[in-house]
């Protein structure tokens, strides 16, 4: 019992010198862990200051361009912050202007790790996946734009991009549209929905995509060139040449307006001045194998035009010679003048075959083919006035003289004026030569100027139908179909036809 009870004695003391000791340490250790604290957040936030300042810094640098300095400004903020998305972000963006996407991705990725909701992030992600070519890459991470941003046009705009070179047309399609409706001014959405439309072969909807693009920013020249790239392949040769000289007059140094141009002089036969802008293409941008290739072809034809000079020359030298003896030997045959207008305008000495003409007429008035002839050679000098009034000096000596009307009313047509006489003088040479289709071409080419598109198709599909081979009807027949596309899309009609 007495041992008992000396066993709790001993206890109860033990436990009150254990009570007393852990009253007399408990305040400094507390005090000590509390110091270890303020300690520890004070370091933190000296961390965190120097962390700013650098970031601070790097940002200087990084607006003033001095990208080597704001890297290294970058880096040192994130050694003293870890979690500093804004930091990987900026570095992200040195690495991607600098051209080198490879190592501007895992500093994006990184400051999405940091900061999964960073929208900006996401979307330069997807930029350096585009500039990798790693394009479901980026539409991934686009898509993840959206989702933490619906409202952004230049997300769905980028997007369209990537599907357009992926050919998921209707996807790309779909995502310009949807850029357009979040922001109706843009015009880059108008003008790669063009693309697009150019690419299907739908011509129509990419002129009008084009065209929209240009009224949202009338100087954007690539738009401009894009437009006249499909007037150029629909033969429409001289909305074409007014749409590359406005590009040129907004931007006379891209070598791809220069190169319409000259594909344009080229077609026309006008071989020195689609030489000249060949040769501008290539001043402009030295590795163009498209205008060098065109340059060269256009060398061969116009030495294949001289060369058939050279054989027309030597060819009629032996009848330049006769009807030279038969004029000095008959001075008051007209005939004899014709003959040898005929020969020089062969030789295209115009000069002389003008001359003789004239001659020919003075001592016959009533020559209606002279006439004729003599407003071919003014038609090829673009003397328009004078060659309107040989065709009708034709006409009036002889009244079924069709090709004196088919010229006459094609001269009215090309200069878009008198287009009612156009019109009759088109119907009397059908009316004369009803199984010629050239009349025919000639009737299309008046009721398009006169936007009567139904009965310009007419008319060329029966130019068709005679001639099936000839590639110029089918142009024709493809311009009059684009006219027709154009007005109904303006919400015109044909009803309006003057």
């Amino acid at each position: 019992m007495h041992s008992y009870i000396y066993l709790l004695k001993i206890l109860a003391m033990k436990l009150h010198w254990i009570l007393i000791i852990f009253i007399l340490i408990s305040p400094s250790w507390l005090v000590f862990i509390t110091y270890a604290q303020v300690e520890n957040e004070k370091s933190k936030k000296e961390k965190d200051n120097r962390a700013s300042v650098y970031y601070a810094q790097g940002l200087e640098y990084f607006e003033n361009h001095q990208y080597a300095e704001a890297v290294e400004a970058f880096q040192k903020a994130i050694t003293h912050q870890p979690v500093f998305p804004e930091a990987f972000y900026h570095l992200g963006t040195i690495y991607l202007e600098q051209g080198q996407p490879g190592k501007a991705v895992p500093y994006y990725k990184k400051a999405i790790e940091n900061a999964p909701d960073f929208v900006e992030a996401h979307y330069e992600l997807a930029s350096a996946y585009r500039e990798l070519e790693q394009l479901d890459k980026a539409v991934a991470e686009y898509k993840e734009a959206i989702e933490l941003a619906p409202d952004s046009a230049a997300t769905y705009q980028e997007l369209g991009v990537i599907y357009s070179k992926q050919k998921r047309f209707k996807a790309a399609i779909d995502a310009y549209h949807q850029a357009i409706a979040l922001s109706p001014l843009l015009s880059a959405p108008h003008y790669n929905l063009g693309l697009v439309y150019s690419e299907q072969g739908k011509f129509d909807k990419a002129i009008k995509a084009f065209k929209l693009s240009i009224a949202k920013e009338d100087d954007f020249v690539e738009a401009y060139n894009r437009l006249g790239e499909i007037y150029l392949k629909l033969g429409r040769l001289d909305e074409a040449m007014e749409i590359y000289r406005q590009a040129r007059q907004l931007d006379p140094n891209l070598s791809a307006t220069h190169y319409g141009l000259g594909q344009i002089y080229s077609k026309q036969g006008r071989y020195e001045d689609a030489i000249a802008a060949y040769k501008k293409a290539i001043e402009i941008q030295a590795d163009y194998p498209a205008a060098h290739y065109n340059l060269a072809q256009v060398y061969i034809k116009l030495a294949a035009r001289e060369m058939e000079l050279f054989k027309k020359l030597k060819e009629t030298a032996s009848l330049l010679l006769k009807a030279q003896q038969w004029v000095k030997a008959h001075p008051g045959d007209a005939r004899g003048y014709h003959n040898l207008g005929i020969i020089y305008a062969e030789r295209e000495q115009y000069d002389l075959s003008i001359e003789n003409y004239k001659k020919a007429i003075a001592l016959k008035p009533s020559l209606a083919k002279t006439h004729y002839n003599l407003g071919l050679v003014y038609g090829n000098l673009n003397q328009f006035d004078l060659s309107v009034e040989s065709y009708k000096q034709a006409i009036h000596h002889d009244p079924n003289l069709a090709a004196a009307y088919n010229n006459l009313a094609n001269l009215y047509a090309e200069q878009g004026i008198h287009l009612d006489e156009a019109l009759k003088l088109a119907k009397t040479t059908v009316k004369l030569m009803p199984k010629d289709p050239d009349s025919l071409d000639t009737l299309a080419f008046v009721y398009l100027k006169k936007q009567m598109c139904t009965e310009a198709e007419q008319a060329i599909k029966k130019a068709i139908k005679l001639a099936p081979e000839e590639e110029s009807y089918l142009l024709r027949l493809n311009k009059i179909r684009a006219a027709r596309e154009q007005t109904e899309s303006s919400g015109g009609s044909e009803e309006i036809r003057k």
